[in-house]
């Protein structure tokens, strides 16, 4: 799984390994400031760096590039859980492995990061106190609580973010604070989660759970039942291949309306 690679005892990087019994995706490390310098030192959200490599991991997953629910599902909870992790948890690096095992019909993704975790993400904006970090965690997990919608940049932000995206609104990719949601209600329908910040874990594995934990920054085990994806993605609106970061808020908000109200 990488383990050694991963705490610097060996200079070799593991490499995925697939074959007719599932794949792996072993213990790796993606870098902001990487995918910046391959974006060509532009924001690698934008420049779709970061959905490239959620694609190549969703794709080597499923052993294949159709674009299948699983590949959908898996590609979106990626690409939205490490965006997170740089937009909010104040750190350059996260780590990730996953692993398929189709004659059991599981995918396992873990997600993990050292930054500085869900409640002080949380409490920064002044929007919100909480008792203990569960509370964080649960609130996080509620649609547009993370987002950073409307945030304010100096003309020569705009200026140079117009420049390197010709025709594209500034505002465009801010993020809109429902992948967290999303992708932890994928999991109610066809599957199971654990997200752990701070010293509780909050998981969802038949019911809700908390638990105590121990772990600067966080991290995120998701689990998906492949023969249930179609129906979950359905269910949180994500079944139309437009729906993800391109749906506006305004589109977000009514395609949930039923399920929050």
């Amino acid at each position: 799984m990488g383990f050694w690679w991963s705490i610097g005892d060996d200079d070799v990087a593991p490499a995925p390994s697939s074959n007719p019994q599932g794949s792996t995706i072993p213990i790796t490390r993606i870098d902001y400031s990487d995918l910046f310098r391959k974006s060509g030192n532009i924001d690698p959200i934008r420049s779709g760096a970061l959905s490239a490599a959620a694609a190549a991991a969703a794709t080597t997953l499923c052993l294949s590039q159709e674009v299948t629910p699983l590949w959908r599902a898996l590609e979106y909870s990626l690409r939205e859980t490490i965006r997170n992790t740089f937009e909010h948890g104040q750190t350059d690096s996260v780590w990730f492995t996953a692993s398929t095992r189709p004659q059991k019909d599981d995918v396992q993704i873990a997600i993990l990061d050292e930054g500085r975790g869900i409640r002080e993400s949380l409490e920064e904006t002044g929007r919100y106190s909480f008792s203990g970090d569960a509370d964080a965690i649960r609130k996080a997990m509620e649609p547009g609580v993370s987002r950073n919608s409307g945030k304010k940049r100096t003309p020569a932000q705009e200026e140079r973010l117009r420049e390197q995206h010709p025709g594209q609104d500034p505002a465009i990719w801010d993020n809109s604070g429902y992948g967290l949601t999303d992708t932890t209600d994928i999991c109610k329908f066809a599957g199971q989660y654990s997200v752990i910040s701070g010293d509780q874990s909050v998981s969802f594995v038949g019911a809700d759970v908390t638990g105590v934990a121990c772990h600067r920054g966080t991290a995120f085990r998701f689990v998906l039942y492949p023969s249930k994806v179609a129906d979950a993605l359905a269910q949180v609106a994500l079944d139309d291949p437009d729906s993800g970061s391109g749906m506006t808020m305004s589109q977000k908000l009514r395609k949930l309306k039923d399920k929050f109200h």
